[in-house]
């Protein structure tokens, strides 16, 4: 089997078991959606608010699949909806501190996993597994970016 045909295998079973990992959401984020949980964790890893088409753009959907979710978060209290002071055609969309909470309770549920999975590795086979990741999300995000 060539190697493009063995990587094709892998990452739908290797995505399967990252998710089966992470299916113990931690409690303030037993209410959402797994899209709802991209979209707060995509505004978690920006630095400012983002406008609608920009976060359209991070999560690869569509502007009205963003605004759809982004209303519900809003409705919820996860969300603030700001519209620019320079235009009032351009709406920020940001984390409340509900949605903050959460955010940080997902990034140390993720810790907590990791943990698990280094306690069972060695030394060398750890700084393996990061190189990989590293190498897999360099190499995706610069495919990404030839779109």
């Amino acid at each position: 089997m060539r190697i493009t045909e063995q990587l094709a295998e892998l990452l739908p079973q290797m995505m399967m078991q990252m998710v089966r990992l992470g299916d113990a959401l931690p409690p303030s984020a037993a209410d959402l959606t797994p899209q709802q949980l991209r979209v707060i964790t995509a505004l978690h890893h920006s630095p400012s608010a983002l406008r609608m088409t920009e976060l359209a753009v991070q999560l690869g959907v569509t502007q009205s699949t963003v605004t759809d979710t982004a209303k519900r978060l809003i409705s919820m209290g996860y969300l603030i909806r700001e519209r620019s002071s320079e235009d009032d055609r351009v709406v920020h969309i940001s984390l409340s501190p509900k949605g903050d909470v959460v955010a940080a309770d997902l990034k140390q549920a993720r810790l907590e996993v990791f943990e698990r999975i280094c306690a069972k590795l060695t030394p060398t086979e750890r700084k393996k597994l990061l190189e990989s990741h590293q190498l897999i999300f360099d190499t995706y995000r610069s495919l990404s970016m030839e779109q």
